[in-house]
């Protein structure tokens, strides 16, 4: 899941990606994704500014992987699927246009 965090002290809007771990491997996983990140120094890769893991609230025995990342504004396209799928698609698109005037109206 990604979230939209904002720096309380200096207003600053960022992605925060929580990654669900089951089992080890898949903290492992994570980890390296994590690396991977940082490891690469280019303009056009991302570069993770802070991360942890800790225990899940809801499930102790997993783990809860946090990453933040920059945020970057971007408008997206979305392209006109099948016939069959279009109306998952206009559903889709209603509940995200709903979202976005409720994040409007709660900014200012």
């Amino acid at each position: 899941m990604i979230f939209l965090a904002q720096d309380v002290d200096s207003s600053e809007v960022f992605a925060l990606k929580k990654m669900t771990c089951m089992d080890s491997e898949t903290v492992k996983e994570a980890v390296r994704e994590i690396e991977l990140y940082n490891l690469f120094k280019h303009p056009n890769i991302i570069k993770c500014i802070d991360s942890m893991v800790t225990i899940c609230p809801t499930d102790s025995s997993a783990k809860d992987v946090y990453m933040l990342l920059p945020l970057y504004k971007a408008r997206l396209r979305l392209f006109s699927p099948p016939t069959k799928e279009r109306w998952k698609m206009k559903k889709m698109k209603k509940i995200l246009q709903n979202r976005r005037e409720r994040c409007k109206t709660s900014s200012t």
